[in-house]
């Protein structure tokens, strides 16, 4: 599938030709191309980035300093790799996956987003961190087992079992939105 700038306009972006030729690329690349990979993919990415509004979390990433489990050891840490990208990639040990990832993946060092973080925060890999994160976690299964709220938790907690998923009446209204669009294309 090929999205359009009126599809994107029609989840509510307001600045669609910023993201569009990334979107269609990785959506291609990384296989979001069912209607329920699409739903479960798009409703989270719409409200963590409010609709592509936000690459960086709004907070100051004060509250992952010393999580080990995000790999925030050095003091700094929380703050320099707070949530980036249009899921809001967090931590150095998603930072630094990411990295050698995109090191191996596309052969070539050029970029590193250890060393500059806010390198999530441009269109390109805005986009490109999510669907690797998606990826990354095989949230495609979960997804074709039309299991929505398994993977809200695994991109908000880390885990598919959570009973506190920030923002889930968000991604319910966002997963409203995507369907109704799918729904216009038939």
């Amino acid at each position: 599938m090929k999205y359009t700038l009126d599809d994107l306009k029609f989840w509510g972006i307001k600045s669609p030709e910023k993201f569009i030729e990334h979107i269609n690329r990785y959506s291609q690349e990384f296989k979001i191309n069912t209607p329920t990979r699409i739903l479960c993919f798009w409703a989270n990415v719409l409200h963590e980035s409010a609709n592509l509004f936000y690459m960086r979390e709004i907070s100051s990433g004060v509250q992952y300093e010393g999580r080990k489990d995000l790999g925030n050891i050095n003091p700094g840490d929380g703050k320099k790799f707070a949530g980036r990208g249009i899921l809001q990639i967090t931590g150095r040990n998603n930072y630094t996956a990411f990295n050698n990832w995109y090191a191996k993946t596309y052969n070539t060092t050029k970029y590193n987003f250890v060393k500059n973080p806010e390198l999530l925060e441009t269109p390109q890999f805005a986009v490109l961190a999510a669907f690797w994160f998606w990826e990354e976690n095989n949230l495609s299964e979960w997804a074709d087992k039309n299991k929505f709220k398994e993977v809200c938790s695994i991109i908000n907690t880390g885990g598919p079992n959570s009973k506190n998923i920030n923002g889930m009446d968000d991604r319910l209204e966002k997963y409203k939105v995507i369907n109704s669009w799918l729904k216009s294309l038939l």
